[in-house]
Order: structure tokens, then sequence, then C-alpha cells
């Protein structure tokens, strides 16, 4: 599957996915862009062997240091990538879930905000290379 552009993950009417003034929203997952969550240490882990990989550029990554169950990544992948994910240790969140998403210029704790900005430009997580990165975690903790 290749990485899909945010430039395509837009609204029908145009409108960014990513809220601006301070502001977080509670977005519908499966229309722009679908999400892996890992939790805690995993998901750093991970994210730290997609860093590695110089070959695959890294989609949005929202961190929730305060979720349910503990620490969160969620990884933005393209749509349908629900569908088929069955990596251990983390979860897909498709067409029937929502997620709160932070404010473009939210990039520190407290509460959720971006590990990785989604800047203009940036692809979404290709979900071979998160898969891989996941499973590379989880040999090395």
């Amino acid at each position: 599957m290749s990485p899909v552009p945010l430039a395509a993950a837009r609204s029908a009417d145009g409108s960014d996915w990513v809220p601006h003034h301070g502001t977080h929203r509670v977005t519908k997952v499966g229309v722009w862009w679908d999400i892996v969550r890992v939790s805690g240490e995993l998901g750093i882990a991970a994210l730290q062997a997609l860093r590695q990989r110089t070959e695959c550029p890294i989609g949005p990554v929202a961190a929730d240091p305060d979720g349910f169950g503990g620490p969160r990544l969620y990884f933005f992948v393209p749509p349908g990538t629900a569908d088929h994910w069955d990596v251990f240790g983390t979860t897909a969140l498709g067409p029937a879930f929502y997620v709160v998403v932070p404010d473009a210029a939210c990039v520190q704790p407290p509460g959720p905000h971006w590990a990785v900005s989604p800047d203009a430009g940036r692809i979404l997580t290709c979900p071979r290379a998160l898969r891989e990165a996941v499973k590379a975690a989880m040999r090395f903790p």
C-alpha cells in the first residue's frame, strides 16, 4: 500500500482536519485516515524504529500521555488500513471510531499533543513500515 499525501486528507469542503486556534477536535476515523494505537513504551520504541528508517517518512503521530489505560501513541495511516491490521500489541481504529485530534500547534504535554506534527506536505505513515517497526520494538525492549 502506498503512503497517502496529507494534501489528500482534507474534508469535502476543503477544510483541514487539523484544528487550529488552541482547540482540539473529536474527529471520525476512516474518512481521511485510519489510526493505529500503540501503548506506552512499545509506541515510543516503534516511533524510534521508524525514525531510524530513512527510506520511509513518518506521518503524523499524536500522543496522549493520560490515555485510558496509560500513555498511548496514535499513528495516522491511510484509510482502509484498519480492515487488515493484525499486529499484536496494537489496536487499529477505523470508521467505527472517533479520536481527539490535537491543535496543530500543540506539540508537548499536558494532554493530547503531536509527537510528530502534521506538517504540510507530510505523508501518512506507511502501514508496512509501521508493522515492521512495531515488530522490531517487540524484539528489542
